[in-house]
C-alpha cells in the first residue's frame, strides 16, 4: 500500500504524506494499470473499491489530513485490471499462484475483454526484435511449436505453460549453442514430466 496508495513520512519532525502512484494518477488523470489485483493486500484493494465506480473516489484512510482521505477520481483517469483468470478465479487449477477475485470487485468492473496470444506473424516480429539473428523461417516454426504447447496446456495435457518469455529464452540459448533443438530442450522440454513428454513426441 505504501507504493500504490501512499504513506506517512517525517519531514523535520512533522508528519507529512508521500503520495503513491495510484494517488498521483487518480488526482491528475492518466492510465492506472493494476496487474494481478487479487494478490493485493486487503487494505490496498479496499482503497480501490469505490475508485472502480463511475464518479468514484480513492480511499486514502492513512492520510494525516482527514479532509484528504476521500480523493475524488479525476474524470480523465482510467483504471485497468489485468489478470490471468476471469470471474472468481482459477476454476481449472492452472494458475497455482492466482487468488480468487471477490464479488464486490467484480461487480464494479464496467467491462471485461479477453486478450489471447498474438498472431503468428506478430509473435515472429516480436521475437526478431529480441533476437535479430534468428532467421524468420526458423522463428515462425518456433512460434508454431509454442502454439501447440499452448493448446496442449489448455487441454490439460501439459502442466508447463508457454509464453513469449519461453520463446525468447529458447531463442537466446539457440543462438548461444548454435542448435535450435538443443535450445528448446534446455529451456522448456527438460522441465516436462515423463508422461507429458509423450504429448511432445506425438508432435515429432
Amino acid at each position: 500500500p505504501d507504493m500504490v496508495i501512499g504513506r506517512k513520512t517525517m519531514d523535520n519532525g512533522t508528519i507529512t504524506w508521500e503520495p503513491g502512484e495510484a494517488e498521483i494518477i487518480c488526482r491528475h488523470g492518466g492510465m492506472l494499470v493494476l496487474s494481478e489485483p487479487a494478490a493485493f493486500s486487503a487494505d490496498t484493494f479496499f482503497a480501490f473499491q469505490s475508485a472502480l465506480e463511475t464518479n468514484g473516489y480513492l480511499s486514502i484512510m492513512d492520510h494525516p489530513d482527514p479532509t484528504s482521505r476521500m480523493l475524488q477520481i479525476n474524470p480523465r483517469t482510467n483504471i485497468v485490471l489485468t489478470s490471468n483468470v476471469r470471474g472468481y478465479g482459477d476454476d481449472v487449477d492452472k494458475y497455482a499462484a492466482t487468488n480468487v477475485m471477490d464479488a464486490s470487485t467484480l461487480n464494479r468492473i464496467e467491462s471485461m475483454q479477453y486478450i489471447g496470444p498474438m498472431s503468428i506473424d506478430d509473435e515472429v516480429k516480436a521475437l526478431s526484435r529480441y533476437i535479430p539473428s534468428i532467421p524468420k523461417p526458423i522463428g515462425k516454426k518456433m512460434v508454431q511449436l509454442g502454439n501447440l504447447i499452448r493448446s496442449a496446456w489448455n487441454k490439460g495435457e501439459i502442466e508447463a505453460s508457454w509464453s513469449m518469455r519461453n520463446l525468447v529464452a529458447w531463442g537466446k540459448v539457440a543462438v548461444y549453442t548454435g542448435n535450435t533443438a538443443q535450445g528448446f530442450k534446455d529451456t522448456f522440454h527438460s522441465r516436462l514430466l515423463e508422461d507429458q513428454m509423450t504429448t511432445y513426441r506425438d508432435w515429432e
